[in-house]
């Protein structure tokens, strides 16, 4: 597993912490970028991995608001070298 396969991984699965699995993964499978395992895990990523960060992040931000952000840094918190596209 790639760095921003894991990135995006624990930003799914701190989402499915907060409005649950089913939710999420509705969510989640509609970026066409990324194909996601039950558990919230990134199986694959086609395309360029800061984009689809970039999707994933914007899908559940544009819902969910200051709440995704929030989980969002987190993730990047443990991730410091890896740098979310604007």
């Amino acid at each position: 597993m790639n760095e921003y396969q894991r990135i995006i991984s624990e930003f799914i699965q701190g989402q499915m912490g907060l409005i649950g699995p089913g939710v999420t993964l509705s969510i989640a499978r509609k970026i066409p970028s990324l194909k996601i395992a039950d558990s919230g895990e990134v199986l694959h990523i086609s395309g360029d991995p800061k984009t689809a960060l970039g999707d994933a992040t914007e899908a559940f931000t544009s819902i969910f608001g200051e709440a995704s952000r929030m989980i969002l840094r987190a993730v990047m918190q443990k991730h410091p070298d890896t740098h979310l596209e604007k």
